[in-house]
């Protein structure tokens, strides 16, 4: 119950946080961060936060990188942690896409169909990392 208080009280300071801070378009890193809270049957109330990040190059030859970063958990136990990130280098030479998944589902099965008893139903704890990336690096044409 601790663990809910501290993760409602973490949103209230996020949401103040978000709405009293004026957009400064003149710096680099810009951070947007949105609480959240949802119910579904699967999962119950379930407390999340995600951060958007935008980072402005430096120089005017290299493309705007962003990122996502996705937090949440629910009264059945079950968390997850996600990411996503575009990410220029400079003068755009290297393009960085990918996402990671964190996943922890406790999850209680009652087996297939309707002709189940009790001594079907089992208890299923799913965990699960999911990692992408992809490096892209820029064409050289050769002139003749």
């Amino acid at each position: 119950m601790r663990f809910y208080l501290l993760l409602i009280s973490t949103f209230i300071l996020i949401q103040s946080y978000g709405l009293g801070t004026p957009k400064d378009s003149s710096k680099n890193l810009r951070l947007e961060p949105l609480p959240g809270i949802f119910n579904t049957p699967e999962t119950s109330w379930g407390f999340g936060v995600t951060l958007l990040g935008y980072i402005k190059p430096k120089d005017s030859l290299t493309s705007k990188s962003n990122f996502l970063v996705f937090l949440d958990a629910t009264l059945m136990n079950q968390a997850s942690f996600q990411t996503d990130f575009n990410f220029y280098t400079a003068k755009n030479k290297h393009f960085i896409i990918g996402s990671t998944d964190l996943s922890r589902f406790p999850e209680f099965y009652c087996g297939i169909g309707n002709e189940n008893g009790p001594e079907d139903y089992c208890h299923i704890d799913i965990k699960y990392a999911n990692l992408k990336g992809t490096l892209y690096g820029q064409l050289k044409i050769a002139s003749t």
